[in-house]
């Protein structure tokens, strides 16, 4: 044995075990994440992300007061799972938020509408419906059958009017004296009243669109007028006759402008 083989095996064993722990302790800290192996960001996100997945588990789609909570918890999700970089967790709900979406969006047109008896479908085909705004329609949704909407449009509302439509149609409320905000994920509608009354008229609203919807859809959506007839910048002529200043606001994800004046 050459002088100073012992001491170098030695080493190299020594180099080997310490380098085998910290391979367990790693493959150790993968499987037990929750003992406090893993980040506080990736905690969060499997935290949010079980809590999602059960509420969808447990949904009744064809129910907006089900579905808003399961839309709720997936979007307070995505944020630390994006932090935490957790791709997998983040492609499927990204997914699901796509899916919970346009099925919210559907039930917020139909609106929690009752059963009709046939006399009562017959006047609303003919007449119309007076809860919706008028521009819009909607199909039954046992018949299939299409009725129009007679109701002001949204622009028009009087306080009491958009809080109750909005509160009918599973979107979440903030009213603060003449102010009101509706919200349902991305999308908004935050309105400047005459008045703290029920019945103060809209002085101004801004709209947050849906995203992927054009602010012309929107805008016609909102007032009624037709979305051919819109410009960019033009004062919009609603189909109540009234006129509104529009006002865009630069944003990439999605169409946000003004109607009226707003106060500082």
């Amino acid at each position: 044995m050459k002088p100073g083989t012992g001491i170098e095996t030695t080493g190299r064993r020594q180099i080997w075990v310490r380098y085998r722990m910290s391979v367990q302790g790693l493959l150790l800290c993968g499987l037990l994440g929750q003992l406090g192996c893993e980040s506080a960001d990736a905690k969060a996100c499997r935290d949010n992300y079980t809590k999602a997945h059960a509420l969808i588990n447990g949904m009744d789609a064809g129910a907006i007061e089900s579905v808003d909570p399961a839309l709720e918890a997936v979007e307070n999700a995505i944020p630390p799972c994006k932090k935490a970089n957790l791709n997998k967790e983040l492609a499927e709900l990204d997914k699901a938020h796509r899916t919970l979406q346009s099925n919210a969006n559907r039930l917020r047109s139909q609106g929690s509408r009752k059963e009709l008896s046939p006399e009562e479908l017959d006047k609303l085909l003919e007449e119309g419906d007076p809860d919706c705004p008028k521009g819009q329609s909607y199909n039954y949704r046992k018949t299939g059958k299409q009725v129009r909407c007679t109701g002001p449009q949204l622009v028009a509302f009087s306080r009491g009017q958009a809080e109750e439509y909005f509160k009918n149609r599973g979107f979440r409320l903030k009213v603060d004296g003449t102010r009101l905000v509706a919200e349902f994920g991305p999308e908004s509608y935050h309105y400047e009243f005459t008045g703290p009354e029920n019945t103060a008229k809209t002085r101004c609203l801004e709209v947050f669109a849906s995203p992927g919807m054009s602010w012309e859809e929107s805008v016609a959506r909102v007032t009624g007028a037709h979305p051919a007839q819109l410009k960019k910048g033009a004062p919009v002529r609603a189909q109540d006759g009234s006129k509104w200043p529009l006002t865009h606001t630069d944003n990439e994800k999605q169409a946000v402008y003004t109607l009226g004046k707003c106060s500082e």
